[in-house]
């Protein structure tokens, strides 16, 4: 199994973020359609883009604002939220 631990961790633009994985992978994950479709207030809060952007990396995963929402590193690894052409 490839190392789906994420070491770095990009804002790009709107709700587009460059993640770098342990084993070398990169890739844009774009989570518009998450975080615009949801109906959790968890995850509305950041629909403001200034929230959003603010991106950490927790035990190598993606979490906002201390844990108020994560997104777990395998996720982003296995193309849920890659970028569609």
């Amino acid at each position: 199994m490839k190392d789906s631990k994420i070491i770095k961790a990009e804002y790009i633009k709107d709700y587009k973020i460059k993640v770098t994985f342990a084993d070398g992978v990169v890739k844009i994950a774009d989570f518009e359609n998450f975080i615009t479709n949801s109906d959790v207030p968890m995850t509305n809060q950041f629909k403001d883009k200034e929230r959003f952007k603010k991106v950490c990396i927790d035990c190598g995963h993606l979490t906002w604002e201390n844990g108020q929402m994560d997104i777990a590193s395998w996720s982003v690894y296995n193309g849920r939220y890659d970028v569609k052409d």
